[in-house]
């Protein structure tokens, strides 16, 4: 399936000869849309965490969390079984996508510059989104790194392997590893919002901004003045991502382009055998892996060496436990898969970037000014609330959607504009 030197892992199962252009319903693969349904719903709670409370959270878990058995039950929890595990099964499924549409294209050679014309326009959105509603944006990130994969896309598989583990663990974990050795002071113990507010130390030195004009702007502030607030968090952000997730992201990327190939997507019986041996030996180490890192945080504050070493870790576990999770649907009997529940999640899989832009909408008017501004006053347990709220309500009006429209509507803008005309929208 790769362009390049002769490949000498196994052929993914050949696709329906159909000429190049958009994917039609019928082309769909009904196990990724199922897929992408749980990545989406995944998300939500670990991103709720950063609609809701300031941006020192992500930090430092066991700020602002008060000292109630509840509170560490439910962040351990999201720690554990839900911490990382979605969107690198988000990411994974992205790589995965742009082999999927390489292999569609054949020798079409209008592939890559469309494909580049099709990323931009989602770097375009994701720039629209972290600026206009929510920094924690990831379709920038994701369109300009998938630009880096698509050029490397034909390596043969066992390199991308290669650089798949090298990005997606080695490199992350080999950064925190070494900040570890810095000489970086203790950190405060847990404290209620109000708490910290009132705690000079903290008030006015936590995260890219003061702790206490964050809190007031999302609390009631103007949106010109949270679009501000907004832009240091996404600069701030974007450290991170070119010193530790960017890596990840692209190992990601490129663990996806290869699973593709292996024919993991759409497994015959020796790669039912590889995803078999990934759900098994994925639980075994991510589990305990996971579940040790999420004690860490729930019950910390840790020192900053020790949180450094179990980020390291939690790079290794949530990336097992996310392949154990990818590998049990994939594993799924095909006729399983148009029955409730999993017609359900396939409903919001189908519709994963309006689900995911919607999310953000409906949070920030939950937590934020213009909304009912409810930033910073919600324990960890009423924020599981709040994401199975939303949950509900997707669950609900995909499946509404999706009995009049072919697509999503964000999805359809996405695909008319990529291929500079209209697409059928309506059933």
């Amino acid at each position: 399936m790769a362009d390049g030197a002769p490949d000498p892992a196994p052929a993914a199962p050949p696709l329906d000869p159909t000429p190049a252009g958009p994917t039609r319903e019928g082309q769909r693969i009904v196990a990724l849309d199922v897929l992408r349904g749980v990545a989406i719903l995944g998300i939500l709670p670990v991103n709720v965490l950063s609609f809701g409370l300031p941006a020192a959270v992500i930090e430092e878990p066991v700020h602002f969390m008060s000292p109630a058995r509840s509170e560490a039950v439910a962040h351990g929890l999201l720690q554990a079984l839900f911490g990382y595990k979605f969107i690198t099964i988000f990411a994974l499924l992205f790589g995965a996508g742009l082999a999927l549409q390489r292999a569609r294209a054949g020798d079409d050679p209008a592939f890559y510059p469309r494909t580049g014309w099709r990323l931009a326009l989602l770097a375009g959105l994701g720039l629209a989104h972290a600026f206009g509603l929510w920094h924690g944006d990831v379709l920038f990130f994701y369109a300009t790194i998938g630009a880096v994969a698509l050029a490397l896309s034909w390596f043969p598989t066992p390199a991308l392997l290669a650089l798949g583990l090298l990005g997606a663990v080695a490199a992350p974990a080999g950064v925190l590893l070494l900040m570890s050795l810095a000489p970086v002071p203790a950190e405060v113990g847990p404290r209620t919002i109000e708490a910290a507010l009132a705690a000079p130390d903290l008030a006015g030195a936590v995260g890219p901004i003061g702790l206490g004009r964050e809190v007031e702007v999302f609390r009631g502030g103007s949106y010109v003045e949270m679009l501000g607030i907004r832009a240091l968090h996404w600069l701030y952000q974007l450290g991170a991502m070119l010193l530790i997730f960017g890596w990840r992201v692209a190992g990601l990327f490129f663990l996806g382009i290869a699973g593709q190939r292996l024919g993991l997507l759409r497994p015959d019986e020796r790669a039912r055998r590889v995803l078999r041996a990934l759900l098994v030996g994925g639980l075994l180490v991510g589990l305990p892996l996971e579940v040790w890192q999420a004690v860490v945080k729930a019950t910390g504050p840790a020192p900053f060496p020790t949180l450094m070493r179990v980020e390291a870790a939690h790079q290794v576990g949530s990336l097992a436990l996310a392949l154990a999770y990818a590998s049990a649907v994939l594993l799924v009997p095909a006729a399983w898969l148009p029955k409730a529940p999993l017609r359900w999640l396939s409903n919001v899989g189908r519709l994963a970037l309006t689900n995911y832009l919607v999310q953000t909408v409906i949070c920030t008017f939950v937590f934020y000014s213009y909304g009912l501004g409810l930033f910073a006053t919600l324990t960890r347990v009423q924020l599981w609330g709040v994401a199975l709220a939303v949950w509900a309500v997707q669950l609900a009006l995909s499946a509404l959607w999706l009995r009049w429209f072919v697509m999503g509507p964000v999805e359809w803008a996405w695909r008319s504009l990529t291929w500079l005309k209209a697409q059928p929208l309506r059933r």
